[in-house]
């Protein structure tokens, strides 16, 4: 990466800290703090230190995490939507066994914590596979410009 597109991809890491920082802190009044907190901290640490060196993404422990970490959200993602799918269920049944239920399901999924749970994991996995693509060693200066297009 050049000059004027390392200027961006800073800039765009610095935001994304700053974002994956505010969640972490949010997260200190959550009931499951302990397992939020890595889930935004980690992502967050990740881009300070693209900030800081930005060839670190070819390093062999920034990787390591970064895989880690994936793999964790991956695991945690798949148990939410468990989670998502039971309350749902839960709560249409008994919304059928009200005898004047004029109420209805929910099915937007941010209604439930669950599914506003979803959407951070989601971000999280959207923004390590982007950050770990954009400047890995075999990726092309074209490439790099395409995702960066995309992020600003």
């Amino acid at each position: 990466m050049e000059g004027r597109q390392l200027i961006v991809w800073k800039f765009v890491n610095i935001l994304m800290f700053l974002f994956f920082l505010l969640a972490t802190l949010v997260q200190f009044n959550d009931d499951d703090a302990c397992v939020w907190i890595p889930v935004y901290v980690i992502p967050a640490a990740l881009s300070l230190a693209i900030v800081i060196k930005p060839k670190i993404t070819s390093d062999s422990m920034w990787l390591t995490v970064t895989h880690v970490h994936t793999a964790c959200c991956i695991c945690i993602f798949a148990y939410i939507v468990a989670l998502l799918l039971q309350n749902m269920h839960k709560e249409s049944f008994l919304l059928e066994r009200k005898l004047n239920a004029k109420q209805q399901v929910h099915w937007n999924l941010l209604y439930y914590e669950e599914g506003r749970e979803l959407v951070g994991l989601i971000l999280v996995l959207i923004w390590l596979k982007i950050s770990k693509t954009v400047m890995t060693p075999g990726s092309t200066l074209q490439k790099s410009r395409y995702l960066i297009g995309l992020i600003a």
